[in-house]
């Protein structure tokens, strides 16, 4: 995202605004210091959400255009100063990109996200510091999803021991994860989720439901895997990242501040 974002002349992944695909506004979690914004569905709860927009509509965001991101960054390029870094600030673009100028690019269309990254080294990682506790000092809020430190030594024993039994085949072995993550790559990462996760997290979590909705998310990326995949599979997978990201938020709702 650092790359595409710097190719697109935009601010970046912790802007405003820092979907290359929508005009979703970023916020600080209350109290925070860190300069890091998160763009969550529903922030009705928040106290410095724009009471216009309580809770954005993951099937219908608020799209960019190809048009309104050229005429945004003409505005930012023709104003200077203080006003330039405002304006770059509310539309989270910079100034025209020099591919800008192939009549091919479209700037809401030509830079896909990029998978390895996004799932594989960034959304499942991150489940599993949820999973365990380490999320950011975020405890579970009302939900009771985190597993328990013994629990989650065996899931990883079990995890490292599987790797006698998995031919080589189907990639690198998977080490310990509650020993040492340091050691996994996005192969390692997709090989437990794909794999391994569905058999050694069964029966893990106090509710089933967060087993559901994690094994949602591994049907999900089955579909995005396939060789080839139809116009059907493309709305499964549309309307099941709808479902699973809204679950997720209801899940995970009112987390708070681990208390030290």
């Amino acid at each position: 995202m650092p790359a595409v974002a710097k190719l697109m002349c935009m601010k970046g992944h912790n802007a405003l605004f820092p979907c290359r695909f929508c005009m979703i506004r970023g916020i600080r979690p209350p109290g925070a210091r860190a300069p890091a914004l998160y763009v969550p569905l529903d922030r009705s709860s928040h106290p410095n959400h724009d009471p216009a927009i309580p809770r954005y509509d993951p099937a219908n965001l608020p799209r960019r255009s190809h048009e309104d991101m050229l005429r945004q960054a003409r505005e930012v390029d023709a104003a200077s100063g203080g006003e330039a870094e405002r304006l770059a600030k509310e539309y989270g673009i910079k100034g025209i990109p020099i591919l800008a100028a192939l009549p091919s690019i479209r700037l809401d269309r030509s830079f896909p996200v990029e998978f390895m990254h996004l799932v594989w080294l960034n959304l499942v990682p991150n489940l599993v510091l949820l999973y365990t506790g380490q999320f950011k000092g975020l405890d579970a809020g009302r939900g009771d999803y985190e597993f328990a430190a013994a629990i989650w030594e065996e899931i990883g024993r079990v995890t490292a021991a599987s790797g006698a039994h998995v031919p080589s085949a189907f990639g690198a072995r998977v080490p310990d994860l509650a020993k040492d993550k340091t050691h996994m790559i996005a192969e390692t990462w997709c090989i437990w989720t794909m794999h391994i996760a569905p058999i050694v997290l069964r029966g893990r979590f106090r509710e089933e439901r967060y087993y559901t909705h994690f094994m949602q998310l591994v049907h999900l990326l089955e579909l995005c895997l396939q060789l080839e995949i139809s116009r059907l599979d493309v709305e499964k997978i549309r309307s099941g990242f709808v479902d699973w990201v809204e679950r997720y938020e209801q899940y995970v709702n009112s987390v708070r501040p681990r208390q030290f």
